[in-house]
């Protein structure tokens, strides 16, 4: 009740001050981002599935079981297309340091709405556009309000914190999304520091003040100079899930049973992070190094992992993980083409609970087990070109390269890493003959084979070329040396609930070639 009453007087106090502002200004513009891409054998078009659920039975695999969309060499295919985000926005500046900004945009790929379909007839028709213009941004904003450097913005608003590691809008192409959110934001800057306080509604189903509703919150610190040209920042998340989501809903007598027992019992989510970032530069070294720990409890992520041939999911799912990033690199500033060396890296934990021991398997009491990894909550990062699209995760990385300036407004890069994942998955024992598999122990499934954890070697040469202020072009390929760990599978993608398995280890590839304008 406090919480609600809080933000309704900062609502209230904002429009008052609102009501007597006048227009000074109006600014327009916006952003075209075009992004096209081709992935040489990487995509799989037939049998995703790469597991029998037959063969998994009791163990608690998760939501998607072990399908797989990725496959390279043979039976794979390639993929090509183009995206293109367009963005509009107006700024009006008003007296009293107040600012409202509107702006919209559009993400769609290259012949989703082109308006003749049927060109053998040349019966046209209207285009489909009834999800094709999305409200980005609408905010209103009002800095010195009360006292010097205290800035208040209410509404829909991009919010970027620090790097955009876990907190961004802007992820970039493959797949354009863009992200903002419905929020309150209260920023006080000083010389020596910044206070950022913040609260949104991720989801909300107009019952009592946070009721079934996810909400999302937190502070982000910075202390802009620990000492010269070096800076610090603390911070803290907080996202709450009150939905009470139940596997089963059945009569009294079901629901008596599940109180009685304690199964399907529906709890709030809470992901907890906290986290630090140390960045800067000393002459030609610059650096930044960041470190979070994330603790949660969730029986809706529990519910994920219902047993194969099972009930309930994990109504007690609860982890405590580790997670980081870091690079740093050397420019050597005088020399020709002003090149800069980088080493660089990341690691996101997470735990593998998919496995049956004897003596569940022999008791029936295993019951469901979830399998969470650091969740990346709203992250702006792409840590590969390949698999790194939804929110990879359950991995760590290494790795080093060069970026070189030949001509004026021309930048070079050439990157190589490493990956492998932290938790590999046990897969039941099997053998092949030819391309069938065989499961021979798949009725004592405590009975497995460990896989590797390596996930391969990828290397990324890029080209850019900042034609003007506004306008750039750039382009690069990067290649996949696949590991044996990514083609046994091993549980990565959508925050590690997600198998990917390409099968075979046959290389493959990637190529892009991008442009974009703001004006």
């Amino acid at each position: 009740m406090l919480k609600k009453t809080i933000i309704m007087l900062l609502i209230f106090s904002f429009m008052y001050v609102f009501t007597y502002a006048e227009l000074v200004s109006v600014e327009v513009g916006g952003k075209l981002e075009i992004y096209g891409l081709y992935y040489r054998g990487f995509v799989e078009t037939s049998e995703q599935n790469r597991i029998p659920s037959w063969a998994l039975l009791g163990r608690s695999i998760g939501p998607d079981g072990t399908y797989s969309i990725y496959r390279t060499g043979s039976g794979s295919t390639g993929s090509a297309y183009v995206e293109q985000r367009t963005r509009l926005h107006t700024r009006a500046v008003m007296t009293d340091n107040i600012t409202a900004f509107i702006e919209i945009d559009s993400i769609d790929i290259w012949g989703e709405d082109f308006r003749s379909q049927d060109y053998l007839t040349g019966k046209d028709a209207r285009g489909n556009t009834i999800d094709d213009v999305e409200l980005f941004q609408a905010y209103i904003q009002c800095k010195d309000i009360g006292t010097e450097g205290l800035t208040l913005t209410v509404g829909r608003q991009a919010i970027d914190l620090g790097s955009g590691w876990l907190v961004g809008s802007d992820p970039g192409p493959n797949p354009y999304v863009g992200l903002s959110f419905d929020a309150i934001r209260l920023q006080y800057e000083q010389n020596a520091y910044m206070l950022d306080l913040f609260y949104a509604k991720l989801l909300e189903n107009m019952g009592s003040f946070n009721h079934d509703d996810v909400d999302f919150g937190g502070i982000y610190f910075t202390w802009k100079e620990i000492v010269e040209g070096n800076s610090l920042d603390l911070y803290y998340f907080l996202l709450r899930d009150n939905q009470k989501t139940e596997v089963t809903d059945g009569d009294i007598l079901l629901e008596t049973f599940e109180d009685i027992f304690n199964r399907d019992q529906p709890s709030t989510t809470y992901i907890h992070t906290i986290g630090a970032r140390f960045y800067g530069a000393y002459q030609q070294l610059d650096y930044e190094l960041e470190f979070a720990y994330q603790w949660g409890e969730s029986s809706a992520f529990g519910n994920l992992f219902i047993p194969v041939g099972g009930i309930y999911g994990d109504s007690d799912a609860e982890w405590t993980l580790p997670a980081g990033h870091f690079e740093v690199g050397y420019t050597f500033e005088g020399m020709k083409w002003n090149p800069r060396l980088y080493v660089g890296g990341c690691y996101y934990g997470a735990e593998d609970n998919r496995s049956l021991s004897f003596i569940e398997w022999l008791t029936d009491l295993n019951g469901a087990k979830a399998s969470p990894s650091f969740n990346r909550l709203f992250t702006a990062y792409r840590e590969d070109s390949f698999i790194d699209l939804s929110g990879m995760t359950n991995f760590w990385q290494l790795n080093s390269g060069v970026t070189v300036t030949p001509v004026d407004k021309v930048e070079v890069g050439f990157e190589v890493c490493y990956m492998q994942a932290v938790e590999a998955f046990d897969r039941p024992y099997s053998f092949s003959i030819g391309k069938y598999e065989f499961y021979p122990l798949s009725i004592f499934p405590f009975i497995t084979e460990s896989t590797r954890k390596d996930l391969g070697w990828q290397t990324l040469l890029s080209f850019s070329y900042q034609y003007s202020e506004d306008l750039s072009f750039s382009t690069g390929w990067s290649h996949f040396f696949v590991g044996d760990g990514l083609v046994k599978g091993a549980f990565l993608d959508n925050y590690a609930t997600s198998f990917v398995s390409t099968l075979n280890d046959d290389d493959t590839d990637f190529f892009y070639l991008s442009t974009t304008i703001e004006f």
